[in-house]
């Protein structure tokens, strides 16, 4: 299969652009009722410290990586009615980019079947 200006638009369109502006919609334009302390990096580390969801060691441990991470390089935050914005924006930078990760995958795969 040859690679064209097409089929490099459409892979970025599909696995770039309309991924990440839904997320965006997601994060930014509605809010939850389920987790409302865990916006902050003290509610997090309240919630996930104790518990049943002690257990999720990776995914909290990444998430307060990316946090470090927004904090570190001062990345492009949105402000957001719940808790602090940067780790808010921490939740989103993280559950953006393992979908799209995997999209990629998907996509990558997907080509090289149909070779």
């Amino acid at each position: 299969m040859r690679i064209t200006k097409v089929s490099i638009m459409r892979l970025i369109i599909l696995g770039c652009i309309i991924p990440f502006v839904l997320s965006t919609i997601v994060y930014y334009g509605f809010s939850t009722n389920y987790t409302k302390g865990v916006f902050t990096k003290q509610g997090f580390e309240q919630l996930y410290g104790n518990g049943i969801y002690k257990y999720r060691v990776l995914g909290s441990s990444m998430l307060l990586k990316t946090y470090d991470l927004v904090e570190k390089f001062n990345l492009p935050i949105l402000p957001h009615n719940e808790g602090d914005w940067k780790f808010y924006s921490a939740y989103f930078y993280l559950n953006t980019f393992f979908p799209l990760s995997h999209l990629h995958n998907i996509i990558y795969r997907s080509r090289r079947i149909n070779k």
